[in-house]
């Protein structure tokens, strides 16, 4: 055996070969674990950059929405029920009915909605599901494992351009918030719609006190919907409503209230004429569906302002509402 071949094979020489296997098994797992753990840290999605719906849909040959427009909005709590497992299938249900089956126009405010690692957003899925006449926009609100994860979107057959998202202030360390902000064509105009998801903690108040000034900013006919984790006669909503006299809460008659008196998602419009609504009880989420018809206003000989009859509400605001579910 040659000098070099002996030195090769003392036993003392495997010690040091195995100690920087070792060495290098933990520092790759603790690089890993650090991946691991970065990845799982929440942070707020950026914002900024205009969202567009996908799919695109065709422009109206005469750039003239319908004569009604349904606004409707759903925290579908991730797609799971109450107590159970993810079920698109059962979201798209409850969706489906309000959704499809009329000449209205449609735009639906999805909030607790999240993107999979592996397939497309669940907005995505429902639009799917419900029907080819719709594109969707997700709207992050929150990046979790490289990714937007989780958020709001928007499903609609009436769109007027693309979203934008700005974000609302936390102070925690998950649950970010933000507000969007798209059209909806109706008739010759272009509703200017308005979506959250606002916190329901300390930052709740806050966030509403944001999201109702950029609402009463707005030209209108505008509506801002949504779940604002507050119940209809909280101090800031009241103050919404009484701001100005074309302001409506547009669930304030809608079937369905009578077991919902204290639901905190809303459909709020301002100058517009609110002909139908509902509060629709469902088995696929922890909160009811909500949703409400709205068109132009039209103009009594008793008006006394712009937009609504002469106690200040919406024309037409006292329309018989029709059972829950009825399309569009």
């Amino acid at each position: 055996m040659t000098e070099d071949a002996a030195a090769r094979s003392r036993p003392g020489d495997a010690a040091p070969r195995s100690k920087r296997r070792l060495i290098a098994i933990v520092a790759v797992a603790v690089i890993g674990l650090s991946i691991f753990y970065a990845a799982s840290i929440r942070s707020p999605a950026s914002t900024g950059k205009p969202i567009d719906f996908e799919p695109s849909l065709p422009e109206p040959a005469d750039a003239v929405g319908p004569a009604s427009l349904r606004l409707v909005s759903f925290n579908i709590h991730s797609g799971k029920p109450p107590g159970g497992s993810v079920d698109l299938a059962g979201t798209a249900a409850v969706l489906k009915p309000v959704c499809v089956g009329g000449d209205a126009g449609v735009v639906v405010s999805l909030n607790e909605v999240r993107n999979p690692l592996f397939g497309p957003h669940q907005a995505a899925e429902l639009t799917t599901a419900i029907g080819d006449r719709f594109s969707s926009a997700f709207l992050p609100t929150e990046r979790r494992w490289f990714r937007n994860h989780f958020g709001n979107a928007l499903l609609a057959d009436t769109p007027a351009g693309a979203v934008l998202v700005r974000r609302l202030p936390s102070t925690g360390t998950k649950g970010f918030r933000v507000w969007a902000t798209t059209g909806a064509r109706l008739g010759d105009q272009v509703v200017s719609l308005f979506t959250t998801h606002v916190d329901s903690r300390g930052d709740r108040d806050r966030q509403l006190e944001i999201v109702t000034a950029i609402f009463l900013n707005a030209v209108p006919p505008a509506a801002v919907v949504g779940d604002f984790n507050a119940p209809p006669d909280h101090p800031l909503l009241t103050a919404m409503r009484e701001s100005s006299p074309d302001v409506f809460d547009a669930l304030a008659d809608a079937d369905g209230l009578d077991a919902y008196p204290d639901h905190i998602d809303h459909i709020i419009v301002r100058g517009l004429q609110v002909t139908d609504a509902a509060i629709v009880a469902n088995d696929a989420s922890d909160h009811p569906l909500v949703w409400a018809d709205v068109r132009l206003p039209t103009f009594d000989a008793g008006d006394t302002d712009e937009a609504g009859d002469a106690d200040g509400r919406p024309a037409g605001a006292d329309a018989a509402v029709s059972p829950a579910g009825d399309g569009p």
